[in-house]
């Protein structure tokens, strides 16, 4: 009897970060990857965004398990919050275990996962079914594609690869295993589509030592570097380079000590540098400024963060202060989640009159498949059918459009360009598309809660980010109908500070003549709700006239019997 397989996309399609793909066959369920993204500075407020898993939840007893082949936050930085609804075995390496408890203790979530520890290269069986990890080259290292076994060929995905065969063993492009898959029948092969617009192959271009030789020849004092927790390649290759040239290497922080300390152990290439390379923050001052190379590493947007307020000076750590003689190096591709928060952290080191070296699209690429990685990947597996996945819509349609132009028996009637909650099944052989099959979308993490927070809450919150509040507070007497404490004036975010103190006086007038006469009305009781709407009101309308904007007013008012 033949399998019956169908794929379904819950997240990462036209969308960057917040991966899933689940591949179910027959009655099992598997989840490839189980990711987040940034929410935008159209979300204030909001922590995370993760797929809609409410399929998930109402097929909680078909899960068989979650398989995480990077350890990026797009691809894990939704299990936490979907594991507590939808228990599953983990499948995941040394290394993407260890950012997943270093993400869950960042958040303050306590989780006792079910792991099942796999190496980048291993052959399991998962309910019956052969699965097969193998290595791919990835910033991430022990980072790994996934072939699930169907009676009608192979489920292949693979993401965030790149093709380099001399790479170290941390980090290592499996050739071998992907030729015996090759082997074997490919049913439909799943690839990312972030780089597919980029000619030629992404190796060398992902590796950032040449690009900043020249500013290690040059400094003339401190030579700072940021680089993201993800770019663990890159990391190992600058501290390796450091110890080379003689310095000393410095975390910046305890969150970049953690990750030293964290991932030390787990990879080969760290055996090279000695202990004594690495020190720790109460042993900066022992070093010349000559010798020292300050690693800052940190979480997408909050890693910008922390180079602006070191860079404008309201770091903690005063002995970090940046002088005329210190180098930084921004060693960050900018996405468009990241390119506002990029330009304010540069701005901030260009004020602060420091060398900074940065780098645009062109020169510094992140390990992503560009249009040759592709192409030799599809070559070597000939799949009958063809998913890209995970990128932008014009990714995914030029990933097509890569698959279309090789001449391996792909066209138009066997790649599927999908969306969030389609799906593809294939039975007997044969592929169909299902728009539309399941429910999907964002789910907003607020804190700890999970869905709880609804588009009005999120729309108030971009009210009080775009225009501002102000809270009036003040307290009365019914008895001898006295004001007893206040008005007290509270103005945020809708003003600048040169306008404030006209505008609070004129406020403060409004505010005390509504007040004035609901004391003098003795004919009424002195009503909470009336007085309040009646500021409301009041200082709405004076705000408007006075300075163009609507901010929110929040009166509270109390009175004392």
């Amino acid at each position: 009897m033949n399998d019956k397989v169908r794929i379904v996309c819950l997240g990462g399609q036209d969308e960057f970060n917040k991966k899933m793909t689940l591949v179910e066959i027959n009655d099992d369920i598997f989840v490839l990857e189980c990711g987040e993204k940034s929410p935008g500075i159209t979300r204030p407020g909001i922590d995370y965004v993760i797929a809609n898993f409410n399929y998930l939840i109402e097929h909680k007893s078909q899960v068989k398990g979650y398989l995480l082949t990077h350890g990026f936050d797009a691809n894990i930085g939704g299990l936490p919050y979907v594991y507590q609804k939808v228990p599953a075995p983990v499948y995941c390496s040394d290394v993407t275990r260890a950012v997943l408890e270093s993400f869950c203790e960042h958040n303050h979530i306590a989780i006792n996962f079910d792991y099942h520890m796999i190496h980048a290269t291993e052959e399991v069986v998962i309910s019956g079914h052969r699965v097969n990890f193998f290595s791919v080259c990835s910033s991430m290292s022990h980072s790994s594609g996934v072939s699930l076994h169907t009676s009608m060929g192979n489920v292949i995905l693979l993401e965030s690869f790149v093709i380099d065969n001399n790479a170290d063993e941390d980090f290592l492009h499996d050739g071998k295993t992907l030729g015996k898959l090759s082997e074997e029948p490919t049913l439909v092969l799943l690839t990312e589509s972030r780089y597919s617009t980029n000619l030629g192959y992404t190796n060398p271009k992902y590796k950032l030592i040449p690009l900043i030789e020249n500013a290690f020849k040059e400094a003339q004092g401190r030579i700072f570097i940021a680089l993201g927790v993800p770019d663990l390649y890159n990391i190992t290759k600058i501290m390796q380079y450091a110890f080379k040239k003689g310095r000393k290497i410095i975390p910046y922080d305890n969150e970049s000590m953690e990750v030293y300390e964290r991932f030390a152990h787990l990879h080969a290439s760290y055996k090279n540098i000695p202990t004594n390379s690495v020190l720790s923050l109460d042993e900066i001052n022992r070093v010349s400024s000559k010798d020292a190379l300050i690693l800052v590493i940190g979480w997408g947007a909050k890693l910008y963060h922390k180079i602006a307020l070191l860079a404008s000076g309201e770091n903690p750590d005063k002995r970090f202060a940046l002088n005329e003689t210190d180098t930084f190096v921004v060693g960050l591709t900018q996405t468009n989640e990241t390119e506002i928060d990029a330009g304010e952290a540069i701005n901030e080191l260009y004020r602060a009159n420091v060398k900074v070296a940065t780098f645009n699209k062109k020169e510094f690429l992140r390990m992503h498949a560009s249009e040759e990685d592709l192409k030799t990947i599809i070559a070597l597996l000939r799949p009958k059918y063809y998913i890209p996945v995970y990128g932008a819509l014009r990714e995914l349609y030029s990933n097509a459009k890569v698959a279309l132009s090789m001449g391996t028996g792909l066209n138009y009637t066997n790649i599927f360009v999908i969306d969030n909650g389609d799906a593809v099944s294939f039975d007997e052989g044969k592929a169909k598309l299902i728009p539309h099959a399941v429910l999907s979308g964002d789910v907003y993490v607020d804190g700890k809660g999970i869905g709880d927070v609804s588009h009005e809450v999120i729309e108030e919150r971009q009210r009080f980010s775009d225009d501002g509040v102000i809270i009036l507070a003040i307290t009365l007497r019914e008895s001898d109908r006295s004001i007893v404490a206040g008005p007290d004036i509270q103005m945020r975010g809708f003003v600048y500070l040169k306008d404030s103190e006209q505008i609070s006086k004129e406020v403060n007038k409004a505010l005390n003549i509504v007040v004035e006469q609901a004391l003098k009305d003795r004919t009424r009781i002195l009503d909470e709700k009336i007085i309040a709407n009646n500021i409301h009101e009041t200082i709405f309308r004076l705000v408007r006239r006075l300075s163009g904007k609507s901010p929110s007013i929040i009166p509270f008012v109390k009175v004392l019997k």
